[in-house]
């Protein structure tokens, strides 16, 4: 099969076609020859331009791009994110990160909407959430005192 037949025939052309097979000028084997579409699919054409001949179009359908989450999962990531923040801002609690991955369970158990963790990493860099790298933070460990030591122990 060749490319989409939006992208090939103009609307008239198409109408043509399906006008002279309705008027038995032309058999169905030629018409799907022309058009280079299955016998459903040009059933589907037939039937869409039988049911409104003015408003016929083989032209792609969306009006939206696909790829873009809603204003509403996009408002739940941010939320979600900005409590990490705030988390990670306490120097009381032992977070020195995000956590993408349970921003996104959060997320799809508030919405009941699938979003992987790149999805919210990216979200983020774009937000400007993410803490510089170079930013310091008084780091104490998870158990109290200082890191220092471990950290020379560590090298």
């Amino acid at each position: 099969m060749a490319s989409q037949i939006h992208r090939r025939f103009t609307d008239d052309q198409v109408k043509l076609l399906l006008e002279l097979y309705a008027k038995k000028a032309i058999p169905l084997e030629q018409v799907l020859q022309q058009l280079e579409c299955s016998r459903s699919r040009f059933y589907q054409i037939l039937k869409a331009y039988r049911y409104d001949q003015g408003e016929f179009t083989v032209a792609y359908g969306r009006n939206y791009p696909q790829h873009r989450l809603s204003k509403k999962m996009e408002r739940a990531i941010r939320e979600e994110l900005e409590m990490d923040r705030q988390l990670i801002g306490d120097k009381e609690t032992p977070l020195w990160g995000y956590n993408y991955a349970a921003v996104r369970d959060e997320v799809a158990r508030r919405l009941g909407c699938r979003v992987s963790a790149q999805t919210v990493r990216s979200r983020a860099k774009e937000w400007g959430v993410l803490y510089p790298q170079n930013q310091e933070r008084e780091k104490l460990s998870p158990r109290g005192g200082d890191r220092s030591s471990w950290n020379a122990f560590a090298t």
